[in-house]
């Protein structure tokens, strides 16, 4: 009898014994998945690419004609190897540029600079990624798309947007800010992982606005009064 409650007690501990070594194991297999705290190491990593668009709902920005331009302001915390835009219209047979710039106090300084970075491409389609691949440092700049040349004609250079601003990016359609309204789509992909880069983008300054004629002056002998 002694024998069989003993044996009896001996099996219960070495059965717990094995319940607490199993569950050491499995706690152990978690915490390297899961780091300390049960959150995913993988979600709290950082990443090295962000999106230029925030929100939903699908926009554009665009423009039409041989000297049509559209371009993109950024302002990142951190070095960069590429960056990319998403066209909302086919460009058969056309050729176009995209040039990276760094900011010059605003959008049209800016783009008569030398660019830092540039790339050649023709014929895409609608929702075709364009992608320039540079090494840059952290800063602001500018990033433009061009027809390359007359053949354009009447055709349209536009890029797909959402309907959301994104704080540290500005649109522009020949060189008119539209940000208030979009962000385009795209992405920049940093040197290294690291934080959402983006920060305010700087406001134009002494933009060089067109400038209107001078008054008229009628002849002296005018019959308008």
């Amino acid at each position: 009898m002694k024998k069989n409650v003993l044996k009896s007690v001996s099996l219960r501990l070495f059965a717990a014994f094995l319940a607490v070594l199993l569950m050491g194991g499995a706690m152990g297999i978690a915490s390297a998945v899961t780091g300390r705290g049960g959150f995913s190491t993988a979600v709290l990593a950082a990443e090295d690419t962000y999106p230029l668009n925030k929100g939903s709902g699908i926009a554009s920005a665009g423009a039409t004609g041989p000297e049509a331009s559209v371009a993109v302001q950024f302002n990142v915390t951190a070095a960069f190897k590429s960056v990319s835009l998403t066209m909302n219209s086919s460009g058969t047979d056309k050729t176009a540029t995209m040039k990276l710039y760094k900011w010059d106090q605003n959008v049209i300084d800016s783009v008569k600079g030398t660019a830092v970075a540039e790339k050649e491409f023709s014929n895409w389609s609608k929702d075709d990624e364009i992608v320039l691949e540079t090494s840059q440092d952290a800063g602001e700049y500018v990033i433009e798309l061009k027809f390359k040349d007359e053949t354009s004609k009447k055709a349209k250079l536009s890029i797909k947007c959402t309907k959301q601003k994104r704080s540290g990016v500005a649109v522009y359609e020949n060189y008119y800010n539209i940000t208030t309204a979009v962000s385009p789509v795209g992405s920049i992909v940093l040197a290294a992982a690291g934080d959402d880069p983006f920060k305010s983008a700087s406001a134009n300054k002494n933009y060089p606005y067109h400038q209107a004629p001078p008054d008229y002056e009628y002849p002296a002998d005018s019959a308008v009064v």
